[in-house]
């Protein structure tokens, strides 16, 4: 046999492996579902054709994944939009819901940097002044200034 008839056996054997890995959250669990050795399986982690090809499949599961919420995102801002003009609900979730609404359009200032506070290459922006991510501990003067009339331009838009 030579190398081209084995070839077609050890891409199937590699992807059967991305997709371990991929699913579970542990090599030795991984291994365990694919009935193969932990051992073993790491040393395919090893070679740089694997590491390749796990690097381009995890991209591509993260770039599913960011879709997917993307396209929630329209369903989210709707119901954040309704609890924070809806008079009848109760003034926290009416805040919480303007203070999301608040904190998503700060952390997108940039344009099409991302999906809320979460950057494409997965890890939160940082702020080079503040040296830290994208919520502060505390709110900034003139933060309750701004909610409230954020709730009030919602709830005369929407009356």
């Amino acid at each position: 046999m030579n190398e081209s008839d084995r070839r077609p056996n050890k891409t199937l054997r590699q992807d059967k492996m991305i997709v371990a890995l991929l699913e579970n959250p542990t090599l030795e669990k991984a291994a365990a579902s694919i009935g193969m050795s932990d051992v073993t399986l790491w040393r395919w982690m090893r070679k740089p054709e694997f590491q390749n090809a796990y690097r381009d499949a995890r991209r591509q599961a993260f770039s599913r994944a960011v879709a997917r919420l993307q396209h929630a995102s329209n369903a989210a801002v709707a119901t954040l939009l309704r609890i924070m003009t809806d008079r009848e609900a109760p003034a926290a979730s009416r805040v919480r819901a303007a203070d999301c609404v608040l904190l998503t359009r700060q952390s997108n200032r940039g344009g099409e940097g991302g999906f809320g506070p979460f950057s494409f290459t997965g890890a939160p922006p940082l702020d080079p002044a503040r040296g830290s991510g994208p919520f502060d501990p505390l709110p900034k003067p003139g933060f309750q200034r701004q909610i409230k009339l954020s709730l009030h331009r919602f709830s005369t838009f929407s009356a």
